[in-house]
């Protein structure tokens, strides 16, 4: 009969690369670790890695495997809280989110699912890059801005907006734009090589260039460049938000703003949307996103 206990040791070495790497993550013995592996196989009847003395590969068999444990582990979750419904969560819950979002918004939302639930550990992969879940070994991720056509089950949270903004130091130097084809005698600040903004112009969304002398492959680099004065930078509510309040940054060009561009949401496998991680996280950043509204 198949151990859970295996397949976290197992799980705990496809994610860490490694027999010691994952002893140290489990707060075992590399022997036990291999013992624990050497039996999981025998059970399977079937070798879940290629070993060498330098590297740990997954075979065909161990990738299938890794697949099926988020949805194997949600189950067992959501059966454990179904049997004792007021236990506190326990484990650790493993996401994604990009990393300004990451920066600027989870440190809170982490902190208030600290609180409620002492026992529960977070891991954080911050990345701008859409990771495979099941390869990862991730839980949830975190997505803003267009979710694309995904297997997983998306709940959105908000809208995503964004807005163009400037210092008011950067404006009184160089004027405050009136109309986006005024962008052409600004300096703009890009951000992942878009050398063109989406405005509504009339009744009609159009694409206006902007000369973009300051590219940053980093949303929260191209805030940072905003408040310092180095141009104008087309950015996400949730990070200038703040800023606009405090009169560090001035909003532009408002009446020619194409409103949501995607959504704020957490992506997760369906097998996974009863688990109770999944769940106490996804209700936790709701909240959060709810309390911020985009300003109007």
């Amino acid at each position: 009969m198949l151990s859970l206990d295996d397949l976290q040791v197992f799980d705990a070495v496809a994610r860490t690369g490694g027999l010691s790497p994952a002893a140290r993550a489990m707060g075992r013995s590399p022997a036990a670790v291999t013992r624990s592996l050497d039996r999981l196989e025998g059970e399977l009847a079937a070798r879940l890695f290629h070993r060498s003395t330098r590297v740990l590969r997954l075979t065909d068999e161990g990738r299938r495997l890794r697949g099926r444990l988020p949805g194997l582990f949600a189950e067992v979750e959501a059966t454990r809280a179904a049997v004792r419904p007021d236990a506190a969560l326990r484990g650790t819950l493993r996401l994604t989110a990009p990393t300004a979002f990451g920066t600027l918004v989870l440190p809170g939302v982490l902190r208030t699912l600290g609180e409620a639930h002492p026992a529960l550990e977070v891991e954080l992969v911050l990345s701008d890059r859409n990771l495979d879940l099941a390869q990862e070994s991730l839980d949830l991720a975190v997505r803003v801005g267009d979710l694309g056509d995904s297997r997983l089950l998306a709940t959105r949270l908000g809208p995503e907006r964004r807005f163009v903004v400037a210092s008011p130091t950067y404006l009184a130097a160089a004027g405050t734009p009136a109309r986006p084809e005024e962008l052409a005698g600004h300096r703009c600040i890009g951000l992942g090589g878009a050398r063109a903004w989406p405005f509504r112009v009339g009744r009609r969304r159009r694409l206006v260039p902007v000369p973009t002398v300051v590219r940053a492959d980093l949303a929260g680099l191209g805030l940072e460049a905003a408040l310092a004065g180095v141009g104008v930078a087309r950015l996400s509510w949730w990070q200038v938000r703040e800023a606009l309040e405090a009169g560090a940054l001035v909003r532009l060009l408002r009446e020619h703003e194409v409103g949501a561009e995607g959504a704020i949401a957490v992506l997760h496998p369906s097998r996974a949307r009863a688990s109770p991680r999944v769940k106490a996280f996804v209700g936790t950043l709701g909240k959060a996103v709810k309390a911020m509204a985009p300003p109007r």
